[in-house]
């Protein structure tokens, strides 16, 4: 007789019983024939429940107690559990404060900003975060000022008229240099000697006026015929052309800016047949009056035969302003 038909007949022969509730032992005889005690819960309408024990239905003496903790099973057979009836759900309900995929950043993609930006929020006495790169010297970028700035002159902006380099006084006496094409044959007295002549006398056409103080000429064949020099502010009206005949305008006269002069190549350079001279009188002002750094130079001979048309050079000493 199996433990399972045992207790049923136990069962049927309390059905008629008095109801009562409480706690309550069965003595019965197991399918090997021996004595079981069962500890079993009535109930209010006189049925028995089975406590603190769990038996095999196929060996009746095998039973595990159930403590206050609850029984522990394990899986150590190699049998496959049957299979649900369908996939099932467990729902889990709402936990508090767990990491859900909800509370989760996303990752980003390199290169673009992400909308999940994690931040710290600070307290008040709170310990202070290092930012400081562990001591490491680290690379700085972008614009930023210096404790010493530095700044080119060159860059600033200057008020009209200022004091450039450019405006400054040259105390030095600027020497030029001319050696105009002359004809090579005879000229006559009172003919003009390679023309007109430019000569750029001062240093810029704002401050067109110095201190002149002298005037070379040289012949390189040791010419030594005199010649009389005029020298202009302005571009003379009167007619000023290589061996042609020269004769001073009345309305040129007030373009002179030094009285007019004689030199003459008399003296011969030793060991050479170069004859020079010039002018060395006192120091005149003078000025330019058409707005350009140059005097103008017209030479009278009288009389010459040049050996060459690069025979005289002149030279123009002045102080400029």
């Amino acid at each position: 007789m199996t433990m399972r038909f045992k207790l049923f007949c136990a069962a049927i022969l309390l059905i008629g019983s008095p109801a009562f509730a409480g706690t309550s032992q069965l003595v019965v005889k197991d399918g090997a024939g021996s004595t079981q005690n069962l500890n079993v819960t009535t109930t209010g309408g006189g049925f028995f429940l089975y406590q603190n024990v769990l038996c095999d239905a196929t060996a009746g003496a095998t039973c595990a107690a159930v403590g206050a903790n609850g029984l522990r099973v394990d899986l150590n057979g190699s049998g496959t559990l049957p299979a649900f009836a369908a996939t099932p759900t467990f729902n889990l309900g709402t936990l508090n404060g767990a990491a859900t995929a909800v509370k989760q950043p996303a990752l980003g993609t390199a290169g673009t900003a992400s909308a999940d930006v994690i931040t710290v929020q600070g307290i008040a006495s709170m310990t202070a975060l290092k930012v400081d790169g562990s001591g490491v010297t680290q690379p700085v970028s972008g614009t930023f000022w210096q404790t010493t700035q530095p700044v080119s002159a060159a860059s600033l902006p200057l008020p009209t008229g200022a004091a450039t380099s450019a405006n400054q006084f040259n105390s030095a006496n600027t020497f030029t240099t001319l050696t105009p094409t002359v004809t090579a044959g005879a000229y006559v007295s009172g003919k003009s000697l390679g023309g007109l002549m430019t000569f750029s006398a001062f240093k810029n056409s704002a401050r067109g006026s110095g201190i002149f103080n002298g005037f070379s000429v040289a012949s390189k064949t040791g010419l030594t015929i005199s010649a009389t020099v005029y020298v202009f502010g302005t571009t003379p009206g009167t007619t000023c052309t290589d061996n042609t005949a020269f004769a001073l305008a009345t309305a040129d006269q007030n373009k002179l800016v030094v009285p007019p002069f004689i030199i003459s190549p008399s003296v011969v350079g030793v060991g050479a047949v170069e004859a020079t001279g010039g002018y060395l009188g006192p120091a005149i002002s003078v000025a330019n009056t058409d707005s350009t750094t140059n005097l103008y130079v017209c030479v009278i001979t009288s009389g010459v035969t040049p050996a060459s048309t690069s025979e005289y050079s002149f030279g123009m000493n002045v102080l400029s302003d």
